[in-house]
């Protein structure tokens, strides 16, 4: 691997011991192209985490780990891992996720053959095996706006001119849901081009690090509320300072994640008295 990797894959990290990452290293330590480096952030994990991570970067050099002493949420792992970022493509990939593994080698033919900004791909739901292919849109970002394209960004692989757009024009903020759509459409809204492979390249584990918890409390509800109104006061603020015909688009989305917060709250409660008292 030479001193600047084709692919940087950055992996938010957050009490995974126990075997939770398993999959994951297998399938980085089996990928049949070699020129990449990978960027664990510890997020402040209290369970050993970052010395096991510790471990993997003493067995293998592509492995670089970076450490926030205090949990700082997803969002914030994911920006001190593209600032920490130096190769030229960059792939992200969640800690109980994994890629298979030739995704690496067919991303960089993709880039190689079209210089797209993004290539948008395949995935696989597990452990059901439901497939899920890329839409075609000659617009994705407006497409996210609209709820038709889900805004989750390791569905997708970005030139580091993209990345590196984003950091200076976002700063990063305390939040664990709703980041995506906020780093989704900033990341998109910074992109001039977009290309579209069907290939199969990441596994989505079902019940993992990115999925809604089916714990209920009003709580946890009150604290899924105000991290989609930042996500979405942030992306209404990204757009009108640096894009301002897409703000619009910026308040659908910004409604649209306070709508999912209470579809997942009043449905997912069997307490039909409780579910009254998230609506109101």
């Amino acid at each position: 691997m030479g001193n600047k990797p084709y692919f940087s894959v950055l992996i938010p990290v957050y009490n995974q011991t126990g075997g939770k990452m398993d999959k994951c290293m297998d399938s980085l330590k089996n990928q049949t192209f070699d020129d990449y480096e990978v960027i664990f952030v510890d997020d402040g994990s209290n369970d050993g985490s970052y010395e096991m991570l510790s471990g993997f970067a003493r067995e293998d050099t592509h492995y670089r780990i970076y450490r926030h002493e205090k949990n700082s949420s997803l969002l914030a792992a994911r920006f001190t891992g593209m600032e920490h970022a130096s190769g030229d493509h960059i792939v992200f990939l969640d800690s109980d996720d994994y890629l298979s593994v030739d995704a690496l080698e067919k991303l960089h033919l993709a880039f190689e053959k079209n210089d797209a900004d993004v290539i948008r791909f395949g995935l696989v739901r597990e452990p059901s095996g439901t497939v899920i292919l890329p839409y075609r849109t000659e617009d994705p970002l407006q497409a996210v706006f609209e709820g038709i394209i889900p805004p989750a960004i390791w569905k997708n692989a970005y030139s580091a001119r993209v990345t590196g757009q984003v950091i200076q024009k976002a700063r990063p903020f305390y939040c664990n849901m709703g980041e995506d759509t906020f780093m989704g459409c900033t990341l998109f809204s910074c992109a001039r081009s977009f290309d579209v492979i069907d290939d199969i390249l990441y596994h989505y584990l079902d019940g993992g690090m990115s999925s809604q918890s089916t714990s209920m409390s009003m709580e946890k509800f009150h604290k899924a509320l105000n991290d989609v109104r930042l996500s979405g006061d942030n992306l209404i603020a990204f757009m009108d300072t640096n894009y301002p015909g897409l703000k619009e688009g910026a308040h659908k989305a910004a409604r649209r994640m306070i709508r999912f917060v209470l579809y997942q709250y009043v449905i997912g409660e069997p307490d039909e008295e409780k579910a009254k008292t998230f609506i109101e």
